[in-house]
């Protein structure tokens, strides 16, 4: 796991959370550069069995989706294409866990808040923990959306 550094130093106060990717190489080379703390599952909606790299001297097995065990995942980030996002939320919600969904599939639906660090993260406090899932924005809305809140906050735009 890559050691903390200034400028991504090791989260402080903040307990190890077990986490579940599915489709999720890119995001496994984040955490590593981000000195995740707790086990990472690496899940694939298909049949697993590849293996992938996870930091710079580390490799995970990658699971298949249907016939992974989830008892203890914390978080399920699912990446991965929108004809498996009812599943994943399926089996995310079956062991328990938190479903963040960046596929863009919950992104649409009005009773699964949507998400963004920085602008509206304080919905996450209001939440029931019966539904426990989350969307994320579209990349390119996310970006605007983080551009635009200081001026939001500044002057309160009405339109863009």
């Amino acid at each position: 796991m890559a050691k903390p550094s200034p400028r991504n130093p090791a989260p402080r106060n903040v307990a190890p959370r077990n986490l579940a990717l599915v489709g999720a190489t890119t995001l496994l080379h984040a955490l590593a550069d981000q000195a995740w703390r707790g086990e990472v599952l690496a899940l694939d909606a298909g049949r697993g069995g590849d293996d992938v790299s996870y930091g710079e001297d580390r490799v995970l097995p990658v699971e298949a989706l249907d016939t992974a065990d989830l008892a203890g995942v914390d978080v399920v980030i699912h990446v991965g294409a929108p004809r498996d996002a009812a599943s994943v939320a399926k089996r995310a919600q079956a062991a328990g866990a938190w479903l963040i969904d960046a596929s863009g599939i919950y992104a649409l639906d009005p009773s699964v808040p949507l998400i963004l660090h920085g602008v509206n993260d304080a919905v996450l406090d209001t939440l029931s923990p019966d539904k426990k899932i989350i969307a994320v924005p579209h990349a390119l809305a996310g970006a605007l959306s983080l551009a635009l809140n200081p001026l939001h906050q500044a002057a309160m735009l009405k339109t863009v």
